[in-house]
């Protein structure tokens, strides 16, 4: 376990670092230097890290210098929206190579939409000359334990759809499911360092979703099923819920004015619940309806667009993979826990 929990913090402070010595490395994570250059050696090994010129040093020879290796490792994030399915291909900075976008059906079929992915995930692995390190499939729903399978859709009548599984048995690709919004939640910390240290994210898309981030946890909010009206069935089974007059798959662009003035006031309940730094909304139309949604809270915590624009859905599922597949700093940070705690 020490030898794993060490190469991952040394492969993170490279990460974290953009070029480091092994010198340095060795004396930022109190290493000794023979192990620092077996787990570099590892990392050389496989493919994550390159050597790269010389590090800056007042006198003396100049040790060389590491770096991540750009080329060395690919992830491939899958988003499932209840309209479009979404490949992209990002590189180990999380920098987007390739990224296409499918049609889906109103109500797919779960085994023929399953194989489509499949084989356009084969399609995207023959053609490229680097491995991809992880899948990550991102959607609305419940999964098994090892997120394997998917155990019920939030909008589908999809049940115990163990995809995740059946695509690593075709492509040997460790895969896995998250949900959506969680993973968007978790892409503004990956990507942005500045994060505020808790907030509420909206996901203001096909269908209004929410987060949220306290004590250094993702949890999933109910803020879209704040009662708003009298009328509209939520496909949660209540009536009059937010989600009714502000998913996008259920209004046109002519409602969207409205959609965002019931969502500011809706966050008037949701700031005195949460008492959190900061509210935090993406989706495609978010920046441009923000004043609306301003203008119509009046909640002192401050309301931000997502850094991450819009690609906050595609990096989504990227993130997830980058951490579950190359660096995983929940690994690390369960490691600080235990040592913490005795």
């Amino acid at each position: 376990m020490a030898r794993t929990v060490n190469r991952l913090r040394v492969l993170n402070l490279i990460a974290r670092e953009g070029a480091i010595s092994r010198a340095e490395i060795a004396r930022v994570l109190d290493l000794s230097k023979p192990s620092t250059s077996e787990i570099v050696a590892l990392l050389l090994e496989e493919n994550l890290v390159m050597e790269s010129g010389k590090a800056e040093t007042a006198s003396g020879r100049k040790p060389t210098n590491l770096k991540l290796k750009s080329d060395g490792a690919l992830v491939l994030g899958i988003d499932l929206d209840v309209r479009t399915t979404t490949y992209t291909v990002a590189n180990i900075h999380g920098a987007i190579l390739r990224m296409e976008k499918f049609p889906i059906q109103e109500h797919p079929d779960p085994k023929t939409a399953g194989a489509e992915v499949i084989k356009r995930i084969l399609k995207l692995t023959r053609e490229s000359k680097v491995p991809f390190k992880a899948i990550v499939l991102t959607t609305g729903g419940t999964f098994s334990e090892d997120r394997r399978t998917l155990v019920a859709h939030n909008y589908w009548s999809w049940e115990q759809i163990p995809l995740a599984e059946v695509i690593e048995k075709n492509t040997l690709i460790p895969t896995i499911f998250a949900h959506t919004t969680r993973s968007m939640s978790f892409a503004e910390r990956w990507f942005h360092k500045e994060t505020p240290s808790s907030y509420l994210y909206i996901n203001w898309g096909e269908h209004l979703e929410s987060a949220l981030y306290i004590n250094n946890v993702d949890r999933l909010s109910r803020f879209e099923h704040t009662p708003v009206g009298q009328t509209g069935l939520c496909f949660c089974g209540q009536i009059g819920c937010l989600e009714t007059i502000a998913g996008l798959s259920r209004i046109g662009k002519e409602d969207l004015p409205h959609a965002a003035m019931a969502i500011g006031k809706a966050l008037i309940a949701a700031d005195r619940a949460t008492a959190v730094d900061a509210i935090i909304i993406a989706g495609p139309q978010a920046r441009e309806y923000l004043p609306i949604i301003q203008e119509n809270y009046q909640g002192s915590t401050p309301i931000i667009p997502s850094i991450l624009k819009e690609r906050s859905t595609p990096l989504a599922s990227v993130a997830v993979a980058l951490d579950w597949g190359i660096f995983e700093r929940s690994v690390l940070e369960q490691a600080k826990t235990a040592t913490r705690n005795g």
